[in-house]
């Protein structure tokens, strides 16, 4: 399954969805390039553009940003006689003056991805649908102060799209899967908050609850990133295994989960904030987790919470994952019973 907008007769189109789209990028000159595409765009298909890029790479230099700084109105002049690239004389204009302003905010900030790290945190965010957000609308309002242009929120959300910053291939993709499950780690610390009550048997899974993350006077946890990848490290969890969960609006991590091994039984383990459960980031990470684990040969896993969690059965079920049986555990400290499925993939 691919994303519904690609032209799949277009092997151009097709090797751009499949090797770049939706990937992180983070050196100077492909941001360059993909910057002054992305304006050129502009009342334009991208499809358009990706046709006529190996045209814009001879007439620009190969986006050699040096090069491009030093063009003047001898440079105008060629590209609007250059065949099969788009002959715009603002836009020509712009892309050169866009290229100096490129250059002196990578010289600012050591690079042009940490200038954008200044915004995105570092960290990858996914989205269905949208065509701007906060986010782009912040960037592209201090590149136009810098004197930038063709550069609108829309521009920048799509260029954020094009470097790996936002994914938004369609859910049934298998590119968003393979992408949002394998993201290749997390550059700022999160915190996760959550009721001491909320955490199925805590002791057992081995968080470790002490004065400096347990409020007493509100009944709150606080887990924080090295919290959460501990309990990983010691059941041997490579961390390009864990899938992040995120809010869909802010970017916000919101959860974590995995499946492992132990001794002869494979486990899955989600931790999500309790306001976010019911609003379908439960069932998309364990649908995406059973998926993985399924494809990799796994054919039951295990399970256990309490037993007023109605909402993860319901999830298991509502997958279309088969529960062979169920059994109950023993009480652990003053919390409530937990139940522990069995689930056939």
């Amino acid at each position: 399954m691919y994303c519904h907008w690609l032209d799949t007769s277009d092997p151009i189109y097709v090797k751009y969805h499949e090797e770049e789209w939706g990937r992180k990028r983070t050196d100077d000159q492909y941001l360059f390039m993909m910057l002054i595409l992305e304006s050129f765009q502009a009342g334009l298909s991208w499809k358009c553009i990706l046709d006529k890029r190996a045209f814009f790479l001879r007439a620009y230099d190969g986006f050699d940003i040096g090069k491009v700084c030093g063009y003047d109105e001898k440079d105008v002049e060629r590209l609007l006689k250059t065949e099969n690239i788009i002959h715009n004389r603002a836009k020509i204009r712009a892309s050169i003056q866009n290229a100096r302003i490129f250059k002196a905010i990578s010289a600012e900030f050591g690079s042009f991805y940490d200038y954008l790290r200044v915004y995105t945190k570092g960290r990858k965010y996914f989205y269905n649908g949208l065509t701007s957000n906060d986010i782009s609308v912040r960037i592209s309002d201090d590149l136009k102060k810098r004197g930038m242009s063709f550069i609108g929120p829309r521009i920048i959300f799509a260029y954020l799209e094009a470097i790996g910053v936002f994914c938004d291939h369609d859910t049934g993709c298998h590119l968003y899967k393979a992408i949002s499950l394998y993201e290749p780690g997390i550059d700022d610390d999160f915190e996760i908050e959550l009721y001491a009550d909320e955490l199925t048997m805590s002791y057992n899974k081995g968080y470790k609850i002490s004065a400096n993350n347990y409020d007493e006077k509100t009944g709150r946890i606080f887990l924080c990133k090295d919290d959460l990848l501990q309990r990983y490290r010691k059941r041997q969890i490579n961390n390009d295994k864990l899938y992040y969960i995120k809010d869909d609006r802010s970017g916000a991590y919101i959860g974590i989960g995995a499946y492992y091994h132990n001794d002869d039984r494979c486990y899955l383990d989600i931790i999500i904030k309790a306001q976010y459960r019911h609003h379908g980031y439960f069932d998309k990470a364990l649908y995406l987790i059973l998926e993985e684990a399924k494809n990799n040969g796994v054919t039951t896993l295990y399970d256990s919470f309490e037993c007023d969690r109605g909402h993860v059965l319901a999830a298991f079920l509502d997958n279309g994952f088969v529960i062979d049986h169920y059994f109950y555990t023993e009480k652990c400290g003053q919390r409530q019973k937990a139940v522990t499925v069995k689930i056939v993939l």
